[in-house]
């Protein structure tokens, strides 16, 4: 008899336990995966239901259009003339269309994207749609002023009115109205006034993205007016937001529009007459010299007054009237001494008081790079004019300049003339009669001509001589520039009577005092020159330092890099060796004279 055969292999009890866990792991990841396939297909059906609902509605709307193009075609347009006929009995506020009637009088343009006919029933106008295709070219043209265009249509017209995405396509297609808006929001300044999602609609929301994307370099082109409080409908519409108080208030705003003299065509002041100051201020576009000044006093922190140090006195103004000339070789510090004239003159200008008027400052420090005649002008203007006025020069300017739109950018001769116009305005002739209001005193520094292009240094050259030419009372002027000894004498001729220019020379000898005391100061105080400073066991580097950069004749510039470098030795600021490395053979000659 055969023996049994081995039976089958006991399993290991780990074993067992790891393929329940396995078992259950896998069964726990089943019934997730359903869940998930659950949810998805719940998903799926709500979007579909949703697909649905809004296939039902779009299918309802163009039921309900077709309807009603049905009846319009079919000549009943009984529901239209019975909501929009008698819809001026309705209005709330008859001033706002009284605004609008004067201001369409005043040569403004009126268009609206509502079917009713309530601006053409109240202000006796024609309306024109795209039906009409000569009345549409003739409201462009403004060859005819009683119309008020309505792209989308208005009531009276069933068969071109605007009520469906079909419709709304036809007019994106019709090249007269497109032209039209385009053209009207290309050149024109609008102002939307009760407008709301209205903006967004297929015509008009894509019309201004369209300027938004051509124009948008010129900022926001348009306005939109607002009762306060109400936020922007369409907040990516480039668009300028004005408030008003509220609806009942929209009237008093239209009617300060336009000034008592602009009747005429595009002449539409884009805010209220008490802004004019600020809407010129935008059109001078000046640039921002008080960061430039205060950037090169930041740059070498003198502990001391650098107009009293290279010239001995507190002020380089004399008398009722200056005439400074600063020359000097490249980086010797003229802008640094033009930054510290113009610091000291502001906090020396004084406010209006009664009986004498309040002084004025202004300066330019040019650069080639950045800045041009005219915006060096323009910056002056800017500067000269106070907070709350214009002068007449500069309006009369800004208004011919503004009469369409885009504004024109004015000319140097223009802007070479209006400033001539306010230096003389600001500084007339003595008062000759008790009582009379004294004139402020008036400064105008203008730092580096010498760093400007060729071609137009003649046109400062010309604008310093028309200024000083006329002799001009409480007027002080400081011109910093590097010009041939024979331009220097021309300069210095053009002077009339007893006024003559003062010459203040910028080199090494004139600046080794406040060059010393910079040096000192930043050995001194700045901590990375702690090792070295008065005081310390190693001030003998530390005067060394000064010395050699004193004794080397070099510029401001020179100095002020030489400093940074040996800054950066840190703790090795104390190796001769390494400071010398630095200094170069300024230290290697000085080192050979003390020996």
């Amino acid at each position: 008899m055969a023996a049994p055969g081995p039976g089958p292999t006991p399993l290991d009890p780990q074993e067992v336990i790891a393929a329940r866990e396995l078992l259950a792991r896998q069964e726990e990841a089943d019934a997730l995966a359903r869940e998930a396939a659950r949810i998805a297909q719940q998903e799926l059906d709500e979007a579909r239901r949703a697909e649905n609902r809004q296939l039902n509605a779009e299918r309802r709307q163009r039921e309900y259009v077709k309807h009603l193009r049905e009846e319009l075609d079919a000549g009943h347009a009984s529901w239209l003339r019975s909501e929009f006929q008698n819809i001026s009995d309705y209005v709330k506020f008859p001033d706002i269309l009284e605004a609008l009637k004067i201001l369409q009088g005043r040569g403004a343009a009126l268009l609206t994207t509502n079917y009713d006919t309530l601006l053409e029933n109240y202000c006796g106008f024609d309306s024109v749609d795209s039906g009409n295709e000569a009345g549409v070219l003739r409201w462009r043209r403004k060859s005819g002023n009683n119309y008020v265009f309505h792209p989308h249509g208005t009531w009276s017209n069933p068969s071109k009115l605007v009520l469906s995405t079909k419709d709304y396509y036809s007019v994106v297609r019709d090249k007269v109205i497109q032209d039209t808006m385009r053209a009207t929001l290309t050149d024109k300044t609008i102002l939307f006034i009760g407008c709301g999602t209205g903006l967004q609609d297929p015509n008009m929301g894509k019309l201004l993205e369209w300027v938004g994307r051509e124009y948008g370099y010129l900022g926001a082109r348009h306005y939109v007016l607002l009762p306060r409080g109400r936020e922007v409908p369409i907040p990516r519409v480039p668009l300028n937001v004005v408030t008003c108080a509220d609806f009942g208030d929209q009237s008093n705003w239209l009617r300060g529009l336009l000034g008592p003299g602009a009747a005429r065509e595009g002449t539409v002041y884009e805010a209220p007459k008490r802004s004019e100051r600020a809407l010129v201020s935008a059109w001078l576009r000046p640039a921002d010299q008080t960061q430039v000044v205060r950037s090169m006093l930041d740059h070498v922190r003198l502990p001391f007054d650098l107009v009293e140090s290279v010239t001995g006195n507190a002020t380089v103004w004399t008398g009722n009237q200056s005439l400074v000339l600063i020359g000097g070789r490249q980086s010797f510090g003229k802008t640094t001494l033009c930054s510290s004239i113009i610091e000291n003159t502001r906090q020396a200008c004084r406010q209006a008081q009664f009986g004498r008027s309040r002084d004025s400052l202004a300066y330019f420090l040019c650069d080639s790079e950045q800045y041009g005649f005219s915006v060096f002008c323009r910056t002056v203007i800017e500067q000269l004019c106070p907070p709350n006025h214009v002068f007449p020069a500069l309006r009369e300017l800004y208004e011919s300049s503004t009469r369409f739109h885009p504004p024109r950018a004015p000319t140097a001769p223009q802007l070479h003339q209006v400033l001539v116009r306010i230096l003389r305005e600001l500084c007339p002739d003595p008062p000759t009669a008790a009582g009379q209001t004294q004139p402020g005193e008036t400064y105008l520094i203008i730092d580096g001509v010498d760093h400007v292009e060729t071609n137009e240094r003649d046109l400062y050259l010309n604008l310093i001589r028309d200024i000083v030419s006329r002799n001009l009372q409480n007027f002080h002027l400081v011109v910093s520039a590097r010009l041939p000894a024979q331009t220097r004498q021309v300069v210095q001729s053009w002077a009339p009577g007893p006024a003559a220019w003062r010459h203040i020379l910028c080199d090494a000898t004139a600046i080794e005092a406040a060059m010393e005391h910079y040096l000192r100061q930043c050995i001194n105080n700045d901590p990375q020159f702690s090792r070295i400073a008065a005081g310390s066991n190693n001030a003998a580097i530390g005067n060394n330092i000064i010395q050699v950069i004193r004794d080397s004749q070099r510029s401001f510039n020179w100095a002020f890099h030489k400093m940074q470098l040996l800054k950066r030795l840190g703790d090795d600021i104390t190796d001769e060796a390494q400071v010398y490395y630095v200094l170069d053979e300024d230290f290697r000659r000085a080192k050979r004279r003390r020996v």
